[in-house]
C-alpha cells in the first residue's frame, strides 16, 4: 500500500524497519524515535500489530479551538488592562469592559 493511504496512527513497515504514521508527511520510527518524511507515494507495508486509533480531524479541531480560546483571553486580559489605563470615567470604562466581554463570548461561541 501507499503511505497515503495509511490511517494516522497506524503501524508499517518501510524497507525493514518499523514506523508508525503520525501525520500526512511525517512518521515515528519505533526503534529510534527519530521522525522521517515520506513521499505520498511511497510503498509501505501495513503491520497490523500495535495499531492506533486514528485521531481524526475532529480532535485536531478541538486542540486548535483550546489554543485559540487561550489566545482569546489572553486578548481580552489585555485589553481590559488598557481599558482600566486609559478611561478615566468609571461608567465609561465599564461600558468598554462590557463590550469586550460580549465580542470575547462571541468569539468563542463561533468555535464551538
Amino acid at each position: 500500500m501507499k503511505f497515503h493511504q495509511l490511517k494516522t496512527g497506524e503501524s508499517f513497515t518501510f524497507q525493514g524497519e518499523a514506523f508508525r504514521k503520525v501525520s500526512p508527511l511525517l512518521a515515528h520510527n519505533e526503534k529510534d524515535g527519530l521522525q522521517k518524511m515520506f513521499r505520498r507515494a511511497d510503498s509501505v507495508e501495513l503491520s497490523g500489530a500495535c495499531e492506533q486509533p486514528d485521531t481524526g480531524p475532529y480532535q485536531t479541531d478541538q486542540i486548535v479551538n483550546q489554543k485559540i480560546e487561550t489566545c482569546m483571553k489572553q486578548l481580552l486580559a489585555s485589553c481590559e488592562k488598557i481599558v482600566e489605563t486609559h478611561i478615566s470615567d468609571k461608567i465609561s470604562m465599564t461600558r468598554a469592559i462590557d463590550q469586550l466581554h460580549k465580542e470575547y463570548n462571541l468569539l468563542i461561541n463561533s468555535l464551538v
